[in-house]
């Protein structure tokens, strides 16, 4: 067989394998270059970048130091109601509201916390705490510095803080101030405020059962009261009602004998059954069980000086670096063979950004000034 000779002549414009190589090697030494040469903007630059870095850290530093120290005190209240039982798989079958919600559920009880009657009652408290090992005494007013109510409990609102575990039903609560005992105190008044609605305030269908029976008892005791007064009233005018033979006497008096008779078994009666709805009424109120009482915390909850401090020092050194290397592009672009380009870009964001040219302009003077 003869072997066929490929005698087609090489394009001119297909690159072979030591233009490809070359290639290769010259866009290796232009991203080493590149490389390269950010590093050297970034050490001629570094009097731009450090010195902005270390004033915002040295003005976080100071923030931080005038910042005063938090303490939380928490406590955790245990679901109540026959509701509660079925709260999870209420919440994984995506049931939650098709239920009812049981009278006696704890589930209403953030509610409860957040209304503005709680808060109105804890804010009128005074509180005493030991602070430094003295006696203090301090109210919220006090404390915030305010009087308006409405800032108050917008104030109030951002040290005291409640959350609900939807498939277990605990609320969990917390409170946090710059004092450990005054923490402690804020949050005690709420459990008892939350505990004196359950009392007083709370309405269930046996406290309503039980002042409706109340109502009954005091009509039926005036009505006992009038027909006995008649009673009594017929027989001091018949003194000899008893050994009579008048039979409208007789008659009469055994009408007023049977209407006593009726209204005493009626009230009898409505005794015993307001007397069971009584204990029905107090057995129906909801009882706050807490897991432990509010805490007296040891250790401040904030705010972390040290970690706030770093991560402020990284994110100002990153956005230093980046402002430098646009400087330094821009740069680049207005010398450079794209300085066509970048007037046309210079231009556009004049127009749309009137005072973006001006902001430039000073950044570069003051990069000239701290070089």
């Amino acid at each position: 067989m003869r072997k066929r000779i490929n005698l087609r002549r090489p394009n001119e414009f297909e690159p072979t394998g030591d233009t490809l190589a070359n290639d290769y090697r010259s866009h290796e030494s232009e991203s080493q270059l590149s490389l390269f040469e950010l590093g050297a903007t970034l050490i001629r630059r570094r009097r731009f970048i450090v010195f902005p870095v270390l004033g915002v850290m040295a003005l976080t530093a100071l923030m931080l130091l005038l910042t005063p120290n938090k303490y939380t005190s928490t406590v955790t209240i245990l679901p109540s109601g026959e509701t509660d039982k079925l709260s999870g798989l209420n919440s994984l079958a995506g049931m939650s509201g098709i239920i009812a919600t049981d009278e006696n559920s704890s589930d209403l009880y953030p509610e409860v916390l957040m209304s503005r009657p709680i808060k109105d009652a804890v804010l009128d408290r005074t509180y005493s705490f030991r602070r430094d090992g003295q006696a203090t005494t301090l109210t919220l007013q006090e404390y915030f510095g305010k009087n308006d109510r409405d800032l108050l409990c917008s104030s109030l609102n951002k040290i005291a803080g409640f959350s609900v575990d939807k498939k277990t039903g605990i609320i969990h609560l917390a409170v946090e101030t710059e004092y450990p005992a005054l923490s402690q105190a804020i949050l005690s008044a709420y459990v008892s405020e939350l505990e004196n609605f359950n009392l007083h305030k709370r309405r269930s269908q046996a406290r309503q059962n039980e002042k409706y029976l109340a109502r009954q008892l005091e009509s039926k005791r005036a009505q006992l009261s009038v027909a006995e007064d008649e009673l009594e009233q017929f027989q001091m005018e018949n003194r000899n009602w008893n050994v009579t033979s008048n039979p409208e006497i007789i008659k009469t008096l055994t009408q007023l004998e049977r209407e006593v008779e009726i209204y005493s078994q009626a009230y009898l009666l409505l005794t015993k059954e307001y007397e069971m709805a009584k204990f029905e009424a107090q057995k129906d109120v909801p009882i706050v069980r807490l897991l432990g009482q509010p805490s007296l915390p040891t250790q401040k909850s904030g705010p972390f000086r040290t970690m706030t401090l770093a991560l402020v020092g990284i994110l100002a050194l990153l956005a230093m670096t980046l402002l430098v290397l646009a400087l330094e592009g821009i740069k680049k672009m207005s010398t450079g063979t794209d300085q066509e380009a970048y007037q046309n870009l210079r231009q556009n964001l004049t127009t749309a950004f009137p005072r973006t040219l001006d902001t430039i302009n000073r950044l570069k003077r003051t990069e000239r000034e701290l070089v």
